[in-house]
């Protein structure tokens, strides 16, 4: 009998929390709305509706233009739409990716302002959300071997092939694809040479997230210098095939 109250109150309080992790973006009792497009659900507040509709003019044509550029239509494939999350309640402008359990999704900060001298908010938008759409292109893939037709997109083997800085430079290098971004910042730029001027400039595993002095988040800008070399130097098709062999060979038994 204390066994199976024991059990009912660990099986709560793992439901509980599964559900606060999901639902927290949001403050109580919040009415969402949403915007289907062909490839997003977009869920939303209506503080957050105007972000929405930018977002929903142009989520598509991202999807299109990059998933072909990355030849992510043959590793990434989805049952249904993609949920995008939108929420004003977090007061830092951000946004993550989740390619892994449940599904691949989106949640996007919608707290533009600090960028607002920058950046105009459609421009901000597209960056960020195509950052993190780029997260579930080379992260997420139904085509990287059997464990992946059996466990779903979320068991390739990138996990335990592909560092942090690689995870975070291919983002950073599409979203500069074009010419703009943090790639192409000369200010980013010169961080690096500095950091070779001073002899400090990191190895690949204080890159991917073992360092704990400042700056911070250095597998961005690493990262992305690092990707934009390597499609600069050998083309996005090499590229894109160098992490289609990190989806599906395991390094760690060569």
């Amino acid at each position: 009998m204390k066994k199976f109250i024991v059990f009912i109150i660990l099986s709560f309080l793992i439901i509980f929390e599964l559900s606060y992790s999901q639902n927290a973006v949001f403050k109580p009792f919040r009415k969402l709305y949403t915007i289907q497009t062909e490839k997003f659900e977009i869920i939303f507040p209506m503080e957050s509706r105007r972000t929405a509709e930018k977002l929903a003019k142009i989520a598509d044509g991202i999807y299109e233009e990059y998933s072909k550029i990355l030849n992510s239509e043959v590793n990434f494939k989805v049952n249904g739409r993609i949920p995008v999350t939108i929420t004003p309640d977090v007061n830092v402008f951000n946004a993550y990716a989740t390619p892994l359990f449940p599904y691949s999704a989106i949640t996007i900060y919608d707290s533009a302002g600090i960028n607002e001298a920058t950046y105009n908010m459609e421009d901000t938008l597209a960056a960020t959300f195509l950052h993190e759409l780029v997260h579930l292109f080379s992260l997420a893939s139904e085509n990287a071997g059997a464990q992946t037709k059996v466990l779903g997109n979320w068991a390739t083997l990138q996990w335990l092939n592909v560092p942090l800085f690689m995870i975070e430079g291919v983002t950073v290098s599409i979203e500069s694809y074009k010419g703009f971004g943090r790639a192409n910042d000369p200010l980013i730029k010169q961080i690096l040479r500095q950091d070779i001027y001073e002899g400090k400039f990191k190895t690949p595993i204080q890159a991917s997230g073992f360092w704990s002095k400042r700056p911070s988040g250095v597998y961005y800008l690493y990262g992305g210098l690092f990707s934009k070399y390597l499609i600069d130097r050998f083309g996005i098709e090499k590229y894109n095939e160098l992490w289609n062999v990190m989806r599906k060979k395991n390094f760690l038994f060569v």
